[in-house]
């Protein structure tokens, strides 16, 4: 899972309440510090930051309902983080999203989100049923290094 409050330089801040203004000050040192075009041909080798990761890191740490749901993922993905993610996380970007927000096909009987890269993330019916105790899906995408963590509810039927 990416970690936002790496991202932005909070990690002294996990456990703390943030204010808005921190989360957008932090923000904004992120962007100059990584944005592309203030480090061009200066990387030495460090992983790069994407603006996008920056973005989302901003969204959902801003937003204390938001960030709340991150952090009770953090908790929860920390324990079998390694066996789905086997690379450095900073290098991967890492959607949360709600399966309310994933497209559903009648005919393949398949959920579907397409990716920036142009190709898609791919989530059938047998790996929510495997996940449905932990209420969680990660996968990847089929084009690239990106995932995406696909919260759901399971309803018992009567």
């Amino acid at each position: 899972m990416c970690d936002y409050y790496a991202i932005l330089g909070l990690e002294h801040k996990r456990s703390e309440s943030l204010s808005a203004r921190e989360v957008k000050d932090a923000y904004r040192r992120s962007l100059l510090q990584y944005h592309p075009d203030k480090t061009q041909g200066n990387r030495n080798g460090d992983a790069a930051i994407s603006v996008d990761q920056m973005a989302a890191a901003y969204r959902v740490l801003v937003d204390p309902g938001l960030k709340a749901e991150y952090d009770r993922g953090l908790q929860r993905s920390s324990s079998h983080a390694s066996s789905h993610l086997h690379h450095d996380d900073s290098r991967t970007g890492m959607e949360i999203v709600d399966l309310d927000t994933v497209a559903f096909d009648e005919q393949t009987q398949l959920w579907s989100r397409a990716c920036r890269c142009g190709s898609a993330f791919i989530i059938t019916e047998h790996q929510l049923e495997k996940n449905a105790e932990q209420g969680e899906l990660i996968v990847s995408c089929d084009g690239c290094s990106l995932w995406l963590m696909i919260l759901f509810n399971t309803e018992d039927t009567p």
